[in-house]
């Protein structure tokens, strides 16, 4: 079987080979994400909270848009460094940009400081520790996607795939959990997921190839 595989992957080259990997593995996680919509959700969260659940998960991006500003050049020059075995240069500049990820996390939670009460008030939800959550998922977020542009940036395909493959199940595992106790911060705990496994996967995979 192995020896299948092999002989598929040189026949369609590394391009459409892993796009189809990524593609099954995304479409996995999008079952499981379709019986969390469907049934996990509206079983736990109360109908006067329901709407919100979307806007919960838009937040975390709004509170990390100073940390999206590192990602998009970071991916760009890691690639370069891979693409020119420049190894050295690459290790360095993971080094820096993650420590540059560290003060724009701490302007995230400044900017989480002054919109969340006030987010909270429209959706008509209660704080409690909603907000302390939604700065950790989003600072996780942020440092996920400099760990994830690292290991596409060297061209570890395989580790990238596992990412996704392993991230929806642990999903569905912390909403079964966390959910029947409190809905929503349960719900939030599960988008923790995806840069959880990122961020330790990333800190393996990259501590193996340096």
């Amino acid at each position: 079987m192995k020896a299948l595989l092999s002989r598929i992957h040189a026949k369609l080259g590394d391009l459409w080979w892993y796009t189809i990997l990524l593609f099954v593995a995304q479409r996995f996680g999008d079952v499981i994400n379709m019986f969390v919509g469907l049934w996990i959700v509206p079983k736990y969260v109360p109908m006067e909270e329901l709407g919100a659940v979307l806007p919960l998960t838009s937040v975390v991006s709004l509170i990390g848009i100073p940390l999206s500003i590192v990602a998009i050049p970071f991916l760009k020059f890691i690639a370069v460094f891979a693409e020119k075995k420049e190894f050295g240069k690459a290790k360095a500049l993971i080094r820096d940009t993650f420590i540059g990820t560290g003060v724009f996390a701490l302007l995230s939670i400044l900017i989480a400081y002054f919109v969340l009460p006030f987010f909270f008030e429209r959706l008509r939800v209660q704080n409690g520790s909603l907000a302390f959550l939604l700065v950790v998922i989003t600072v996780l977020t942020a440092v996920s996607s400099v760990s994830f542009s690292a290991v596409s940036g060297l061209k570890l395909f395989n580790a990238t795939i596992w990412f996704n493959v392993a991230t929806a199940p642990l999903r569905l595992i912390l909403m079964l959990v966390f959910m029947p106790f409190r809905a929503l911060s349960g719900y939030v705990m599960g988008q923790a997921a995806n840069p959880g496994i990122t961020i330790v996967g990333s800190f393996v995979v990259l501590r193996r190839f340096f």
